[in-house]
């Protein structure tokens, strides 16, 4: 049984005391809910869940249970709100006891379970109690969407042949998850832990043989919205397209870039500071690496390759040190690339006469000191069984140069020529 909820939550107080570390229920808020009259009834706590989920335990139904929605708190990076308020799945609501009708079902048992009781649910969550959850914006959509949600539809869609695992699963959602959201959305998943079971088959994908997608038509450039801010929206006359082609939006329209032509800055849309001192003949170029990045994630979901960045996802400062990490490597190959904020690309490995190709230990890791310019960077890790020689010639020739749009075709023709190269994302924001 698959079980989704894609839509607002919020935090109310238990309702069984002593049952939550934060004393906080979390709440699904359905379509006709209202914080007055007999409307407060249209929600479900989390111990309401929990009660119907116990039922289905003791049928021995396999539950797949995808949350996708906010519980409250902060996201990983405060966002700079030149971009915009960013759209989360909050609803930052305060309830009066009084005027709740809601007829509660549930036991203390309920809202005492643990993970250990329920061993047959399997449960993605888009945050963790404390966080927001992003809306994002997905090339192809023309709505924004939740990143969770759409990773789990990608995994039973797109998935390969045979049996999903959970830990393939949660691997994958996290992944996919982690991108779309530009790296400030990290997914809750449950079991973990000592009884997680990671290898127990959450679901089974087409039969075996059986002929998959085939893809027809050359993927092209979506175009970006662009957003121009503390200037005049004649402030790129003159100025020419890369790869991608661009849209100028109003405020208040979702904007993927937005260029703050008074302070010189360039944002994302999740209020991230992507690229400074920037002025109008730079644009053509950061706005083709952020259409690099939307295109890359998409790429990705055939198959994401797992990367991290360490210690976490906060703003970093200048001398800081950073880590990247890429897992899954013994006796793969390797090719990392990074493309800044202002659209550079960097061929990074291997590209040293005492690089090794080959990885032979599991993780490798990328230790990195926060330095000028300032701004984002984009590290793309490649991963094959064999050599791609010709794919790190082809990068070569463009290395250091403001091109991503071109690494994205480099790209695109190993997906044709090579189904089983995996592609991951991940990234790092930095200020003075």
């Amino acid at each position: 049984m698959i079980i989704s909820f894609a839509g607002h939550g919020m935090q109310t107080p238990e309702l069984v005391k002593g049952s939550e570390s934060d004393g906080n229920d979390e709440v699904f808020l359905l379509y006709g809910f209202d914080v007055t009259g007999k409307a407060t009834a249209e929600r479900i706590v989390d111990n309401e869940m929990n009660h119907w989920l116990l039922k289905l335990q003791k049928k021995k139904v396999d539950v797949l249970f995808v949350a996708d929605t906010c519980h409250g708190g902060g996201m990983a990076r405060s966002p700079d709100l030149r971009s915009r308020q960013p759209s989360y799945r909050l609803a930052p609501i305060s309830m009066e006891a009084k005027a709740d009708e809601i007829a509660a079902i549930s036991t203390e048992f309920d809202a005492r379970l643990t993970p250990n009781d329920l061993p047959d649910v399997t449960f993605l969550a888009a945050v963790d109690k404390q966080s927001k959850a992003p809306e994002v914006n997905i090339s192809g959509n023309v709505t924004l969407r939740g990143a969770l949600s759409y990773a789990v539809a990608r995994a039973i869609g797109d998935g390969q042949d045979g049996a999903v695992t959970r830990q393939q699963l949660f691997g994958y959602a996290r992944q996919i998850t982690y991108q779309y959201s530009e790296f400030n959305q990290l997914i809750t998943t449950e079991p973990a832990g000592a009884v997680a079971k990671l290898d127990k088959v959450v679901f089974r994908l087409k039969v075996s043989g059986e002929p998959g997608t085939v893809v027809t038509n050359a993927p092209t450039n979506a175009a970006i919205g662009l957003l121009i801010s503390g200037g005049a929206t004649n402030s790129l006359a003159g100025i020419s397209p890369g790869q991608f082609p661009f849209r100028l939006v109003n405020v208040g329209e979702h904007a993927d870039v937005v260029w703050d032509v008074a302070k010189a800055d360039v944002l994302n849309g999740y209020g991230d500071v992507i690229a400074r001192s920037v002025k109008a003949a730079d644009i053509p170029a950061i706005v083709d690496a952020t259409g690099a990045r939307l295109a890359i994630a998409k790429m990705s979901e055939s198959g994401p390759q797992s990367m991290r960045l360490l210690p976490d996802n906060r703003r970093f400062r200048a001398g800081e040190v950073i880590r990247f990490e890429v897992d899954d490597l013994a006796g793969k190959y390797l090719i990392l690339v990074n493309i800044s904020g202002n659209g550079r690309v960097r061929f990074l490995f291997p590209r040293l006469k005492g690089d090794a190709p080959q990885v032979l230990e599991k993780t490798f890791s990328l230790p990195l000191r926060v330095e000028e310019p300032f701004g984002a960077d984009h590290l793309i890790a490649i991963v094959s069984d064999q050599r791609l020689s010709q794919v790190e010639a082809e990068i070569a020739a463009i290395d250091d140069q403001k091109v991503a749009g071109k690494f994205v075709g480099i790209l695109r023709s190993l997906q044709q020529s090579n189904r089983s190269a995996k592609i991951g994302m991940a990234a790092s924001f930095t200020a003075p």
